[in-house]
């Protein structure tokens, strides 16, 4: 590896323009997460406000049951869940 310029095993020695594209997909991988970490702080806010009904919860969040369970399992949400009823 002695032989390889620094640009490519030292991280973060590339040219400009390579630093510059990293640093943009970092920038929208971090958004990414932030809003994959909103949407199951909105998730898990809306079960603890209905007790964990599935049903009212999609309701409130303007989703489907479906979908909502989908996200539930996606996501590795969990607690005390519970579906439909009054």
């Amino acid at each position: 590896m002695a032989d390889l310029p620094a640009k490519i095993t030292t991280p973060g020695a590339g040219d400009d323009t390579q630093s510059g594209a990293n640093n943009a997909q970092n920038q929208r991988l971090a958004r990414i997460v932030s809003l994959k970490r909103a949407e199951v702080m909105l998730i898990e806010n809306s079960l603890a406000h209905h007790k964990g009904n599935i049903s009212k919860a999609a309701i409130a969040l303007g989703i489907t049951r479906p979908t909502l369970y989908h996200k539930i399992q996606a996501f590795g949400i969990q607690g005390r869940l519970r579906d439909g009823g009054s």
